[in-house]
């Protein structure tokens, strides 16, 4: 018997990335969802007359937006451009929130003084409980790369972290305070959230240390998104009808949109994508090979780098700091596809396009 492994072979490409992506925010009066770019520019209506609407979560693989209808007790989902609006799932009481998780093609979700945080499939089948006895349940967050849950009890102002399949429920950070919303910057493994008693934004690593504070507001501060490739953290102050961009710590902040006070604004999100154009196909051989891999991609440069993995539409996969010259990166469990390296060597990026290539395998 004979096995003939047969590879579907690339160049290597040395690219640019630019960063981009599509903000959507709901407002919670009119049911009328909205998109713009980063800057809040070219602002385009997604759909309108959806009840009132509270949280947007985006499916980037499906380039779907979820969001939740309490008033109706459901969960609803479009297209990016509006179309193929559908009802996901209906409850017996008001949806507070609902995330996505586009790994495992699962929804995760709360409802009004249900005092759990329930999950089902992208269309709506498999509904189950996974965390009971989880509180007033008004932030959710879920990172795929480190698979963690984390949430926010309104009521008791504690942060929690779980596995992302319920297990190992565990206190991270007790506040005494009214805590809300909650968002997570992955790359980066911390936690943000805002605390309704100071009016406030703060932040935490995953473990519930180094707390830093954000912003003090000046309106009452709704729900928060985050822009992992820009670094960017995205606000609504409730109170003045502001959606506020700033970098990470929160410095720089700027008005990006407003909106008359009774409109309510009361669902935000980003949609990641990155766009890439090829500068090079030659001239880096010798610093990443082999393209394509299968197994160790081996990384070389003449001084210290770190890097930065995503995948073709921009989403963040994996962060590694401080390697030494050459490193070998395991992609043995990467599913086959195109994947991008940003490179950071002395503060200049570089973006490369590597090829997880499959094997096909002939018996005979």
């Amino acid at each position: 018997m004979k096995h003939i492994n047969i590879f579907i072979l690339f160049t290597l490409s040395l690219l640019t990335s630019s960063a981009q992506g599509i903000l959507f925010w709901g407002e919670y009066s009119s049911g009328e969802i909205f998109k713009s770019n980063l800057d809040g520019e070219n602002i385009e209506l997604v759909c309108n007359e959806q009840y009132s609407m509270k949280r947007i979560s985006v499916d980037n693989e499906n380039s779907r937006i979820y969001w939740a209808a309490p008033d109706y007790s459901k969960i609803r989902s479009c297209k990016f451009d509006g179309t193929d609006l559908i009802d996901v799932i209906s409850t017996n009481s008001n949806i507070d929130i609902v995330e996505v998780n586009s790994k495992n093609n699962r929804l995760y979700y709360s409802e009004s003084y249900e005092d759990c945080i329930k999950s089902c499939n992208f269309d709506g089948t498999g509904d189950q409980v996974l965390i009971p006895n989880s509180g007033l349940v008004m932030g959710l967050g879920i990172d795929t790369i480190q698979n963690y849950i984390f949430w926010t009890d309104y009521d008791e102002g504690i942060v929690y972290r779980a596995n992302i399949d319920g297990s190992e429920i565990t206190t991270i950070l007790d506040t005494n305070t009214s805590l809300f919303e909650l968002c997570l910057d992955t790359k980066n493994q911390f936690i943000y959230f805002n605390n309704r008693t100071n009016d406030n934004i703060a932040k935490i690593d995953y473990d519930g240390n180094n707390y830093s504070l954000v912003q003090d507001g000046s309106g009452v501060i709704g729900v928060m998104a985050i822009d992992e490739i820009n670094d960017k953290i995205f606000w609504i102050e409730r109170d003045n009808g502001f959606i506020v961009k700033a970098d990470l710590d929160g410095e720089n902040s700027e008005v990006i949109y407003s909106t008359p006070l009774t409109h309510n604004l009361a669902g935000m999100e980003i949609a990641k994508t990155q766009t890439v154009s090829i500068i090079s196909q030659n001239n880096c051989l010798n610093k990443i090979y082999p393209n394509p891999v299968t197994d160790n991609l081996t990384i070389t440069l003449e001084v210290k780098f770190s890097l930065e993995i995503y995948n073709i539409n921009g989403q963040f996969i994996d962060r590694i700091e401080n390697l030494e010259n050459s490193f070998n990166l395991n992609v043995s469990n990467y599913s086959p596809a195109t994947y991008l390296i940003k490179v950071n060597s002395n503060g200049r990026y570089e973006t490369y396009k590597i090829i997880k290539e499959k094997v096909y395998t002939f018996i005979f």
